[in-house]
Order: C-alpha cells, then structure tokens, then sequence
C-alpha cells in the first residue's frame, strides 16, 4: 500500500468541528483586562518581580492562534482537545541575563503568588496556592542541569510545605535541550460581581533561551507549510538544534563573566545569633544505629557544640572571630560520617531513616550556613567590610546550606518543621531576600504552635519570633529610607509623618515586629535543652527588642494604645519599662551593650524618666568618645548619635 502524508485525510480528525471565531472570542473575552490586573499585581511590592527581572513580555492569545492551537492537538492525536483545554489563553515571560538570577526570580515570583493568595484585588483564584496553581513543570537540559535542578528542587519543597503532593512539581528533559520553567496559575476577573476565571501561563527562562525558542517556535512549531518528513525541515531542524549549541554556550560565557564581575548576592547578608545545631544536638540518632557507633556520636556531638561556641562568643562580643577551617573540618566530619552508615540505616525503616538523614544534614547545612558568615563576618572586626573574594566563598556555602535544606523539605513528615522553615529563612535573610525569608520565619512561628511540636520549651521558642520581628522592623525601616525624597540621616520621624502612605507602612511593620516579638513566652524557655545558648542573651535581645519597636512606633507617630496585645503578651506602658530596667540590672551601666543603652535613652524621652535617662546618655556618651567598637559600623554610628542628639535635647537641663 503507497503511504499518504497527509495526515489530514484520517476520516476521525477531519470530521472533528472546528473552533468558530465567535466560541474563541467569547473565550477571549475580558482577556486583557486579565493580562492588565496581573500586569499591575507585578509591579508592586518592594521586592517586585519587575525590578528582578531583565524583561517582562505579556500577551492575550488572538481568536486565530487559539483555534490554530486546538487544530494541531487534534492532528496530533488528541481527537478530545478543545478550546476550553488551551492553559495559555493569557502568557507572561519573565526573563534574565543569567542562569543564575534566574532561581532568584523563580523565588520572587513564588513570593509574589503567595502573597496574592486571598488579597482584596483577587487577581488568582481562592485563598491558597493549592487553589491558584495548576501545574508547576521545570525543563531542564544538560547544558543548564544545575541552576534548574536547584529550581525543581526548590519548587518541590515550598509547594509541598503548602500542601501539594511530593510529585505535584515534574522535571523534564526535552530532546531540543529546552530549558524553562512553565507554571499554570488560574486568574480571575470579577464584573458585576462574577468571576471569569482565565489560566495564565507564566514562563521563566534566560534571554539566550528565549532568543532559541521565540526562532523554533516561528520555525518548526508554527510552521504549518512544511513537513516533519520533508528534506529541508529535517536540515533546518538541525541548524536550529546547532544554533541551541551555540547560544547554551554564550549563556555559558555570560554566567562565568557575571560570577566574576556582579557583586556577590552575600553582600547583603547579615549576621545574625541564630543557633547552630538542631535543638538536641544529633537528637534521636541513637536509636537508629548500633551501640558501637555511640561513642563516635558523643565525639562528634561535643565537636558541634564547641564549634558554635566562638559564634555564641562574637553574638556578644563583636570583637570576637570565629574561622571557616572550623566549619569546613566540622562538614567533613558529618559527611564521612553519614556515608560510613548510611548502608546500615538504608535496611531501616522509613521513619528512622528520616530520623538519621534529618539529623546529620541539618548540622551539614548549618555547618555549611556558618562557613559562609565566617567568610562574611566571622574573621573581621565590628564595621570592616568583607572582602569581594570573601563574598564569593560566603555565598557558595550559604548556596549548599539552602540546597540540603531544600532537600529535607521532601522527608516525610518535615515539610512543615519549624525549625526547618527557620533556617530556610536565615538563608534566605543571608541573601538579602527578605520577602522570602519573612515568608518562611511566619510559616515557622505559625508551625511552633501545633500542640505536636516536639521542641516545646527550646531556644527555638525566642529564636524565631525575634527574628521574625527583627525582619518586620527592617522592613518599616526600609519604607522610608528607600523612599524618594527622604535624605538619609535626617531625622525620619517628622518626615515620615509628613508622607501618609509611608507612615502607613511603616506603623504597620512596626506593629507586627512589636506584637510577634511581646508574644514572646521568655519564662517557658529551658536552658537545658541547648548548652551551646548564652540564654540570657536571647532574653535580653528579645526584651531590648520589644521595647525598641514600641518606641519607634510612638516616635512614628503611633498610638501607645494599638500596642496592647491581645493573646497574652506585654503591654507597652510604665510598669513594662521599669520591669525591663530591673532585669537588665540597667544601673551597672558599664558592662550594658551599647544597643540597650541606646534604646533604653530613647525609652526614658518617651516615658519622661529624666532622672535614670541623664545616667544612660551619659554612658552612651562616654562609650561613643571612647572608640566603642560598635561605631565602626556606620548604621549604628548614625542610629547612636541621633539618639544621642535627642536625648541631649529632651533630658538635659536647658
């Protein structure tokens, strides 16, 4: 029998009714209106995906692209489509220079998602992202395999801590090495109080990618006057895949010359007194392996422990340094250590596998955190600025940390650990991604109230909230200092509240960073639970800390009242004043750090309290004039000597 090519002749497609222009207009209809609500949902926040990405395309497929579409799924076998399956009705490209920028963005636009779930504008369907996304698929290719296995890695655990399936994200290899990341969002526009509900496919890939595949689309995908069969499309198909070759490799060029020129993204990193082991070092790892191995657990223990000393040390003393060689050695000594059981641990069952690999890689990868701030912060004195190759080793380590975390993510039963969400957040704060990390430390502070959590009473307990405030102010802080037209080191509370909208914002962060940080149950917390902690100074960051956000929000131009909280926490007033002056034992000035000091001045001008206030601004003062190490930094130079300058002017005799 002679073969026929045209596949158009087999009687079950051609007889298939094909789309009329008025069912894809009624399909398209309040599109762009769409692509306009989601256009403007971008471009807000002050981490906006429009300042993340190189280039943002949008597009409201046209009635004849949309039938096209249905035709060719028919020819191809799929005798059911419709009009009504197309998932790309509306379609936004983010893209960037850099592979590398590339899982920041992917990062800033899950943020951007989530952050939408439930908002007043309802631009996405429904409350969650279980409800908003429908298919979340990552193309990958050999030549990029690295950045967008990072990407399907990260995906994977975030959705799956928001309740998707394990198996919800899928990766994919394509025989044109096509690299992207596809995600399929349900939209919604609402008219006179219905909801038309839109898909909208949003693409994430390089420049270079895009130039490949906007080529092969137009002239392969498209092409409906040549055949797959013919001479010339399979020569022009194998330019195209030769052209792919080249452009992998300016990408390639690209990525190396950014390693080496972009500022490091650590830059931003900050350092913080976050603990370094889980809760009870190595906890529960003796019921997974022999007796024989409990000795070398208890050296390795006290390895851990003696490790995070020097990092306790320089929380309190920002003289102190502690070195990278200690982490590095300590990451070693985990490794080997996991690979010389992980045969005996793989005939266990699986909790107690989960046990043994959540154990062991949550020190690897805070191991691998405090590396990065020993390169960043560890080795320099209070003020220096780290050096550039400094940066670039930081950030490495910060990198592997994030990833093992990605990767406990997807054990049974830990996607939502607190503990696990906090240090996904510190990597995230370690990059300067502070929508993200906030996003994280909320999910852990909300995940420490499940009356199940195993950490009850532990460090973590102080820890993650105070951390969680710290961010919310940092973010009040940044409403106004970033703001156009305000000057930096001009007194901020008057001009702040000369700008209504910015006044807003930053009442609104301050208020959270109060109310998260006053909540704060500082009786319940069990030294014993973490030996490596200086409790005392997790109490008094947390104390010093409430108190510095209520002054600021009054200072702001808040009301004393809306600082009264309702489950349970401090109330902002005298009595609470006076109770932190007694605990700090605030009349040994000297030995007081130089942050209370500050603070407790600033509270004495709020609550009138002349007589104790001269005694703190004239340590501050003596202090600052002694070369106080602190004011090396230049944003405690600038914060001291403001506070300074009012306290001179509301406690002083005139």
């Amino acid at each position: 029998m002679p073969e026929d090519n045209d596949h158009n002749l087999n009687p079950s497609q051609s007889d298939a009714k094909k789309p009329s222009y008025e069912e894809a207009n009624l399909v398209l209809s309040g599109a762009d209106t769409m692509m306009t609500l989601v256009n403007n949902a971008l471009s807000l926040g002050s981490n906006s995906i429009v300042r993340e990405a190189y280039q943002i395309k949008s597009r409201v497929k046209d009635a004849e692209s949309l039938i096209e579409k249905v035709e060719k799924k028919r020819n191809e076998g799929d005798l059911d489509y419709s009009i009504d399956d197309v998932r790309d009705i509306v379609g936004f490209r983010f893209l960037t220079l850099f592979k590398p920028n590339l899982v920041s963005l992917v990062e800033v636009f899950v943020d951007f998602l989530e952050k939408y779930q439930g908002h007043p504008a309802e631009v996405f369907v429904g409350n969650s992202l279980v409800e908003s996304i429908e298919e979340v698929k990552v193309y990958q290719s050999k030549a990029s395999e690295t950045d967008y296995l990072t990407i399907y890695k990260f995906l994977r655990g975030y959705l799956r801590s928001r309740g998707f399936s394990p198996d919800f994200v899928s990766l994919e290899e394509k025989d044109t090495r096509y690299s992207s990341v596809h995600f399929i969002v349900k939209g919604q526009v609402i008219k006179a109080g219905q909801s038309k509900i839109f898909p909208i496919e949003f693409q994430l890939r390089t420049v270079f990618e895009d130039v490949w595949s906007e080529i092969e689309h137009k002239l392969l995908y498209k092409n409906s006057e040549i055949k797959s069969t013919d001479e010339k499309y399979r020569f022009g198909s194998s330019q195209i895949r030769g052209l792919k070759l080249i452009l992998d490799g300016c990408s390639d060029n690209a990525d190396s010359s950014f390693l080496l020129l972009a500022p490091s993204s650590a830059e931003q990193a900050s350092a913080s007194s976050l603990s370094s082991n889980t809760v009870k070092v190595l906890d529960g790892i003796e019921d997974v392996l022999p007796s024989s191995a409990h000795e070398e657990i208890k050296r390795i223990r006290e390895k851990i422990i003696a490790a995070y000393r020097d990092v306790a040390a320089r929380s309190s003393d920002k003289t102190k340094t502690f070195s990278p060689s200690t982490f590095t050695d300590l990451i070693e000594t985990l490794s080997d250590f996991k690979s010389k059981w992980e045969a005996h641990v793989a005939s266990a069952d699986a909790p107690a596998k989960a046990t043994f690999d959540y154990a062991i890689d949550m020190e690897i990868a805070a191991a691998n955190y405090w590396a990065g701030q020993a390169y960043l912060i560890g080795s320099i004195g209070p003020g220096e600025a780290p050096k550039d190759a400094s940066k670039n080793d930081a950030s490495k380590f910060f990198q592997r940390a994030q990833q093992v975390y990605f990767d406990l993510t997807a054990l049974d039963g830990f996607a939502k650990d607190p503990v696990l969400n906090f240090r996904v957040g510190q990597t995230y704060r370690a990059f300067g991604k502070s929508d993200l990390a906030i996003t994280y430390f909320e999910a852990a502070t909300e995940e420490m109230k499940r009356p199940d959590w195993k950490d009850k009473h532990s460090i973590f307990e102080i820890l993650i909230p105070r951390h969680l405030g710290y961010m919310y102010w940092a973010q009040a802080e940044r409403a106004y200092s970033n703001s156009p037209g305000y000057t930096r080191g001009e007194d901020p509370y008057e001009w702040v509240k000369q700008n209504y909208p910015v006044q807003s914002r930053v009442l609104r962060d301050l208020l959270k960073a109060y109310r998260v940080t006053a909540n704060i149950d500082l009786k319940e917390v069990s030294k014993d639970i973490d030996p490596t902690r200086n409790l005392e100074v997790d109490r008094a960051l947390a104390y010093n800390n409430t108190l510095d956000y209520g002054v600021e929000y009054v200072k702001f131009g808040g009301k004393v009242e809306d600082l009264a909280t309702s489950d349970g926490g401090e109330a902002f007033d005298r009595t609470f004043y006076n109770r932190l002056y007694d605990y700090f034992s605030l009349d040994d000035r000297s030995t007081t750090r130089i942050e209370l000091l500050d603070t407790f001045v600033n509270a004495a001008v709020l609550f009138g309290d002349k007589e104790r206030g001269q005694l703190w601004l004239a340590e501050l003062e003596t202090r600052v004039e002694n070369g106080a190490p602190e004011m090396r930094n230049k944003w405690i130079a600038l914060v001291v000597n403001r506070t300074i300058a009012n306290g001179r002017r509301a406690l002083l005799p005139n």
